[in-house]
């Protein structure tokens, strides 16, 4: 009878445990999965920076949080920055891109035309707005795919919005 008792009680104290312990295992194993996509991920779009002649000698900091990629540092040309986020965009386990600390260095003339392009391009990828964008003298040129017009109007506020631009020209196209 003695030995008994002392297997249920054995029994029950591991059920106990399991039941206190399952839980946190099971919290550990998703934040550790998701630390690893996120490590990954950043190892794929630094490689690929790598390996790409745009962006070989460019220091981009990435970093990954939930499949969110943040790009920071300076490049030297608006293709740069571009190339920079195209390739991140690409890149498998990629769920959004955040590049408002991805900067094209300044010249003397603060208000270049690259870098009003690199600032356009940059508040239109946080909208998940992807078309191309081209400016002269400050007026800025988007053209490309988008979903609807209100996608479009979207695209050209968010253009007007970006200091130095002088006036936007839409040439987007509905995609049907």
């Amino acid at each position: 009878m003695k030995t008994q008792w002392i297997q249920n009680l054995r029994v029950g104290g591991l059920v106990f445990l399991m039941s206190l312990f399952f839980p946190v295992l099971a919290f550990a194993s998703t934040t550790i999965g998701h630390a690893i996509d996120d490590t990954v991920i950043t190892a794929k779009v630094k490689s690929s920076f790598a390996i790409n002649d745009i962006t070989s000698n460019q220091n981009i900091s990435v970093t990954t949080n939930n499949g969110v990629v943040t790009l920071s540092g300076t490049v030297d040309s608006q293709t740069q920055a571009t190339a920079a986020i195209d390739i991140t965009r690409q890149t498998e386990g990629v769920k959004s891109i955040d590049s408002q600390q991805l900067t094209v260095r300044e010249s003397h003339q603060f208000f270049k035309d690259v870098y009003i392009t690199a600032k356009v391009k940059a508040a239109l990828l946080s909208h998940n707005l992807n078309v191309t964008v081209e400016t002269q003298n400050g007026v800025v040129y988007l053209s490309g795919f988008v979903k609807d017009s209100t996608q479009s109007e979207s695209a050209v506020q968010l253009a007007h919005a970006v200091e130095g631009v002088v006036s936007v020209k839409s040439d987007l196209a509905i995609k049907s």
